[in-house]
């Protein structure tokens, strides 16, 4: 590391435990060996009368030895819990990119003020000369800061990236960066949250993507709501505006924004209208839900929605034009805007950016973001229907394109880590499930929305882990901290606390996927299996991929062989087998081999 962490702790903690753009599913990466920057958090006494730069002055006093490094108040947010106040590093007159302090100065009494930082001790690395035309710092390795000029660009998919060039014009860093004329309401058909779950069963037989084609069985999950839209006296038409969320046309394929003549928007999977309605409800039901829960304030920026975006691509994204925060859905496999799931997880980028703008950087930062978005996603949908709500995507991943992820692991930080991006998130947004089953959704998404008002980059999960403690401090009084120490400490973010545990704490094998276990495989649903009425499922619960199960009678003989495609899941419907007894042999990629006993009356 470039640095030490240190942590001023104070009583509270003792009590504790002593440019932008975000893409949704295929691509794993992880980052180098180390980070060039880290993050550090202090906590400080409150003192009557010193200012929120004299709290970053004393923690930069402890940081670098110096407490002298120029920086500027860039930004100041109110959250329900503090006022919040955003400094960026300044040398020679130019921001320091990712170099961001955030001093919380908490409305309770009694409570401890906060400072985060990512900011550079730039007495311990060489900093360039800057060149005409330069307009911020970059830390280009662990002891180099250069001076770099900014650009925004879109690439041929109309995607947002930021541009760093030095002096000779060359790129040394390329980053994805993540109206009508009155209020009116229309009826429209939406998936709720997709027709996997609403029809509580897993992707196959009707329910296949079947390019773009509907069924009987789709149309019957379609449901009747309310949109709360624009119409433009203009033209005369219902346009899916309103102050959240603007359907829009910015990448190809080019199909115009849908609109209608009258205040019906019924359309089915096989339009292409359908992924346009289905966002545009989902995005604004979920904003509605934060209104509701006390944090809208800084969530009321509009996003621009692609639905039909990317040429076709089975991938979405959110990213960020000139400050304009925008999300393109891809159409490849099961179009991603049919599935609430990929809706929510991309929106829940917006809120982040929204929050905390600017802070994703850093491998565990992001994999910290991944995960919440994927909580976001699968704790809505749960909100919906409950059914197989640990898989984040069931409609459209966990299929022939792509194996969707899921919202829970039992691994333990650090030693657990892949740092990978997507490969850790489960651990962040299985700890928040871990907390929402004990504390309630609600509560739960408020915790979590007022730490991420402190986020700054190059965070860890340990460090969220803290923030999301203080966040119960600031709006809760501490109510739930015997309940979030003992949930983060089972999973390893924080050190075991002295005091016990309540006695009504669901640990990590309550929330454990309910289900007879072998080895790494569990057999779900059997009960629903053997009455006839629910599939029957075969997962790894570590997430390696299985290749096949074979279904045995009682005379040894194979009477069903399912090819699990290298998933992570297979399923068998009750149709599939008649009434009787049989061994089920579920094998790994590897050849090894698990057996249960199935039971179909």
């Amino acid at each position: 590391m470039l640095f030490l962490r240190f942590y001023t702790v104070c009583c509270l903690l003792f009590l504790l435990g002593s440019s932008t753009l975000y893409a949704q599913k295929h691509d794993d990466f992880g980052g180098d060996d180390f980070e060039v920057q880290s993050a550090e958090l202090q906590f400080f006494a409150y003192e009557k009368g010193l200012e929120p730069d004299g709290y970053l002055q004393k923690c930069l006093m402890t940081r670098t030895g110096a407490g002298e490094l120029p920086f500027e108040l860039v930004n100041t947010r109110v959250s329900p819990g503090a006022m919040v106040y955003e400094y960026r590093e300044r040398i020679n007159g130019f921001p320091v990119l990712d170099a961001v302090a955030k001093v919380s100065i908490p409305n309770r009494e009694g409570a401890s003020v906060l400072v985060a930082n990512s900011f550079l001790p730039v007495e311990k690395i060489t900093v360039e000369t800057p060149f005409e035309g330069a307009d911020a710092y970059f830390l280009l390795d662990a002891d180099l800061l250069i001076a770099v000029k900014r650009e925004e660009v879109l690439d041929d998919n109309g995607l947002a990236f930021l541009e760093l060039r030095d002096e000779r014009g060359e790129i040394v860093m390329r980053r994805l960066n993540g109206s009508g004329t009155g209020p009116a309401t229309a009826v429209a058909t939406v998936f709720q949250p997709n027709p996997i779950t609403s029809a509580e069963t897993v992707y196959g037989g009707p329910f296949v993507d079947n390019n773009d084609e509907t069924n009987p069985f789709l149309d019957a999950e379609l449901d009747t709501v309310f949109l709360e839209l624009t119409f433009d006296s203009a033209d005369s038409l219902y346009k899916l505006i309103n102050g959240h969320v603007i359907i829009t046309e910015h990448s190809p394929p080019v199909i115009p924004p849908t609109t209608s003549e009258n205040d019906t928007f019924f359309f089915n999977r096989s339009d292409p209208e359908f992924e346009d309605v289905n966002a545009f409800y989902h995005i604004t039901q979920f904003w509605k839900y934060l209104e509701s829960i006390g944090y809208e304030n800084d969530v009321d920026e509009v996003v621009e929605v692609d639905a039909n975006a990317l040429f076709g691509q089975d991938l979405s994204f959110f990213d960020v034009i000139g400050g304009q925060m925008r999300i393109s859905f891809g159409t490849g496999g099961v179009d991603d805007a049919e599935d609430a799931d990929v809706v929510i997880h991309e929106y829940g980028h917006a809120v982040s950016f929204s929050i905390s703008p600017n802070t994703n950087s850093g491998t565990q930062r992001q994999a910290i973001e991944e995960g919440f978005c994927d909580y976001f996603a699968t704790s809505y949908s749960r909100d919906i229907n409950s059914h197989d709500y640990r898989k984040v995507f069931n409609w459209d991943g966990h299929n022939e394109f792509w194996d969707g992820r899921v919202a829970w692991t039992n691994r333990v930080y650090p030693n657990q880590l892949e740092m990978r991006i997507y490969g850790d998130a489960p651990m962040w947004s299985g700890a928040l499930f871990h907390v929402e089953n004990n504390l309630g959704r609600d509560v739960t998404h408020r915790l979590f929305l007022e730490s991420l008002y402190s986020y700054v980059s190059f965070m860890d999960m340990e460090q969220a882990a803290r923030l999301f403690m203080r966040a119960d401090t600031l709006i809760e009084g501490g109510e739930n901290i015997p309940y979030l120490a003992h949930i983060f400490a089972e999973r390893g973010f924080i050190e075991k606390p002295v005091f016990p545990a309540p006695g009504d704490l669901v640990g990590i094998a309550a929330n454990n996927l309910s289900g007879e276990r072998e080895g790494d495989v569990i057999m779900m649903n059997s009960a629903g299996f053997t009455a006839g009425a629910a599939p029957v499922i075969f997962e790894n619960i570590k997430g390696n991929r299985l290749s096949v199960v074979r279904v045995f009678d009682t005379n040894g003989r194979m009477v069903k062989q399912v090819n699990c495609s290298g998933g992570r899941q297979c399923s068998i419907l009750p149709d599939e087998l008649r009434k009787g007894f049989y061994i089920a042999e579920v094998l790994g990629e590897n050849g090894a081999g698990i057996t249960f006993k199935l039971i179909r009356l």
